[in-house]
């Protein structure tokens, strides 16, 4: 699988400095979900477990307003990760992701994760720039 999708890694600003070797190491806890259009991957108040990357397809990130309206926070694309919050602090997802299309996900999880990012500490940093900047984002 390291050959295959190192690129969607080393593509994102999270991970976009792992070398080679580091990518192909990380590949290794990775498994391959697929999900129909319209599937949940996963709701808000599930467990935060795991990091996911887009291979192909679309995902929505939504939740529901006071009203009980859905809100769309942001729509995902092929090339790009998200869960890196709750993959860090292993709390409870914020918001829902569901399939707009057929989709296939690369998923790593936080219990084959925090010990990867244990052993690289320059690693630890560029997540803690990445959460600054989602926070600035945010507010």
């Amino acid at each position: 699988m390291a050959g295959d999708y190192s690129d969607i890694l080393r593509n994102s600003f999270l991970l976009q400095h792992l070398s080679e070797e580091e990518c192909a190491q990380l590949l290794k806890f990775a498994r391959l979900q697929r999900y129909a259009a319209g599937q949940t991957l996963f709701q808000k108040g599930d467990d935060g477990d795991s990091l996911l990357g887009i291979i192909s397809g679309h995902i929505r990130i939504s939740t529901l307003s006071a009203e009980g309206r859905e809100v769309v926070l942001n729509i995902l694309n092929p090339g790009e990760l998200f869960g890196e919050i709750a993959l860090i602090d292993g709390k409870e997802r914020t918001a829902d992701a569901s399939a707009m299309d057929n989709c296939e996900v690369l998923v790593i999880h936080r219990r084959d994760f925090m010990p990867f990012l244990q052993q690289r500490p320059e690693l630890c940093t560029r997540l803690m720039v990445v959460l600054c900047e989602r926070i600035r984002w945010v507010s």
